[in-house]
């Protein structure tokens, strides 16, 4: 399926923009604009996390054909901040509907504070929630993989290993990056999840282009979490405008030729594409056995190419 084609699934057209037409960040960069956001601008983590996980539910409805009603999601959610967007991400679909079950990485206790609030305001709505991995019997229809974030270093282990491994014969949609791929190298760890679709957050990461992380990214989205355009500027960084009209799959992005003159879209979800076909016939093969997602969803979004 055709990037263009793709971003019709599961609804109206979402925007895409052309992965040369901005900037790539480093875990550095990265771990920059976090401090930059919370203590020179007073953007506490908490907000950082609502807006990752309200976009990443929208993104799961997308995957799921525009609704979440009566559909199984496995929320499988680390003890940091990449699990705290996971968890609201579970709050907004059980919201709208769907079945929820949340698999801890690790004991409760050990869960950053922001993340304890996201688990704590579940279990009041009684949302299915325990550590480790689910029963083989239990059955997605998407899992939301939000265990390691853009800091992961070496190979997954304990329950965080043993979540990515029951996950890997189902469609998984990544927060950031793919558990396993470690961004500072590039490198592919073992286990590693396979995701259907990867939502990245403020920037694509450079690590989500590095060669053989293709397979592991899926099609790749990324989030607005609401930082300004001053952030990127203390990087040194010169980010697209913003732009009244977003660009549908049905325009040209050929005209925008690098990130001076292009515009972001306005909405907040938009898909990311670049040139040239993929090849991922071991992840084809898998999905192929998938029953709990339809074609039309399995396969939805904006291939790219690292």
């Amino acid at each position: 399926m055709s990037a263009a084609a793709a971003s019709r699934e599961g609804g109206a057209p979402l925007p895409l923009v052309r992965g040369d037409a901005v900037p790539w960040l480093s875990v550095a960069q990265m771990r920059e604009v976090d401090r930059l956001m919370v203590d020179e601008l007073g953007i506490s983590l908490v907000r950082m996390m609502e807006n990752a996980g309200r976009n990443l539910a929208v993104l799961a409805r997308r995957l799921l054909g525009g609704g979440a009603g009566g559909r199984r999601v496995v929320v499988m959610a680390g003890p940091g901040g990449n699990g705290g967007g996971g968890l609201v991400a579970a709050r907004h679909l059980a919201v709208a509907g769907a079945r929820v079950a949340v698999r801890l990485a690790t004991a409760v206790e050990r869960l950053a504070p922001a993340s304890a609030e996201q688990l704590a305001i579940l279990r009041r709505m009684e949302v299915d929630v325990a550590v480790g991995p689910p029963a083989d019997a239990l059955e997605a229809d998407l899992v939301l993989d939000a265990l390691l974030g853009y800091s992961q270093a070496g190979d997954p282990r304990g329950d965080a290993a043993a979540l990515i491994e029951w996950s890997a014969t189902r469609p998984v949609l990544s927060l950031d990056t793919p558990s396993g791929l470690e961004l500072t190298s590039g490198d592919l760890r073992r286990p590693t999840v396979r995701a259907e679709a990867t939502l990245t957050l403020a920037l694509p990461k450079s690590g989500l282009r590095a060669p053989g992380a293709a397979d592991a990214v899926g099609a790749l989205y990324l989030a607005d979490i609401s930082v300004p355009a001053l952030v990127y500027e203390r990087l040194g960084l010169r980010t697209p405008r913003r732009s009244g009209r977003a660009r549908s799959s049905n325009s040209n992005p050929s005209r925008n030729r690098d990130h001076r003159g292009e515009h972001l879209p306005s909405t907040l979800l938009f898909g990311v594409m670049t040139r040239g076909p993929r090849s991922q016939p071991s992840r084809s093969t898998r999905r192929a056995s998938q029953s709990t997602i339809s074609a039309r969803t399995a396969r939805s979004g904006n291939s790219i190419t690292p």
